[in-house]
């Protein structure tokens, strides 16, 4: 993933109250990564996200189905579709924001009573402002109106230190 793209996630609101017993401000992708699975997708989920792209699969996965742009843009993928583990992430390019696709991924993401996990660890409500606020405090919104400052600042250095002493551990 590029700096620059802020990453979602689909997550079903029964899994995650299943779970929980409600539901959670902030998680991290080991939980999530599991509750994510089983969206429900509207019989029409094709014609709902056809604005956004074909949902051609991806090269290296057969069963899936993307629409936007998978590399440098924004992008919305299903995965394991037409199984009882269908999930759903995305990205949005961070200096590209566009109404359009935000609005059509929250437009989706209520249709299959899905929230957004967000890069930012946080849980959200489907809604175009609350996705736009997620962005706005993003690591990849930060880079974008200022790489040299991101680059040069604490964050990216304490970072550093903790991927250096992951290594170290291996």
């Amino acid at each position: 993933m590029a700096v620059w793209q802020f990453r979602f996630s689909l997550v079903p609101r029964t899994r995650l109250i299943e779970h929980f017993g409600e539901i959670p401000k902030v998680s991290d992708d080991d939980i999530i990564s599991d509750l994510a699975e089983g969206i429900r997708l509207p019989r029409d989920y094709r014609e709902i996200l056809k604005p956004l792209g074909s949902g051609d699969p991806l090269n290296r996965v057969s069963d899936s189905a993307n629409w936007g742009d998978y590399d440098k843009g924004a992008h919305i993928t299903l995965f394991d579709v037409g199984t009882d583990r269908t999930y759903a992430w995305g990205r949005i390019n961070a200096s590209e924001w566009n109404d359009d696709f935000p609005a059509k991924v929250v437009e989706f993401a209520n249709l299959c009573d899905c929230l957004f996990f967000t890069g930012n660890d946080t849980i959200i409500e489907p809604d175009v402002e609350s996705l736009f606020v997620e962005l706005k405090s993003s690591r990849a919104f930060r880079f974008c109106n200022n790489p040299e400052e991101y680059l040069l600042g604490d964050e990216v250095t304490r970072l550093n230190e903790e991927i250096k002493k992951k290594l170290s551990d291996v």
